[in-house]
């Protein structure tokens, strides 16, 4: 994942949510141990910006969704491209 920065993955996160209905991809076990601490890391902490803009929500599950806050963003963002 060299190259990627955490705002970068966040915002393809988004978007992929953004495609998905709203539901965040989820990290297959088999994917996530293969990652590097820091890639760990980095995956954790654009999770941790998303929660903290507002941009997703946690449900008691662990199941992370697009909030309408974010929905927005990723359309704001889509039509500056």
């Amino acid at each position: 994942m060299r190259g990627v920065t955490l705002d970068t993955l966040a915002q393809a996160l988004m978007s992929t949510a953004y495609d998905r209905d709203g539901q965040l991809p989820v990290v297959h076990p088999a994917i996530s141990n293969r990652l590097s601490q820091s890639e760990r890391s980095l995956l954790n902490s654009s999770e941790e910006l998303l929660l903290s803009n507002n941009w997703i929500e946690k449900s008691s599950d662990g199941t992370c969704t697009l909030t309408e806050l974010g929905r927005a963003e990723v359309e704001r963002r889509r039509q500056t491209v």
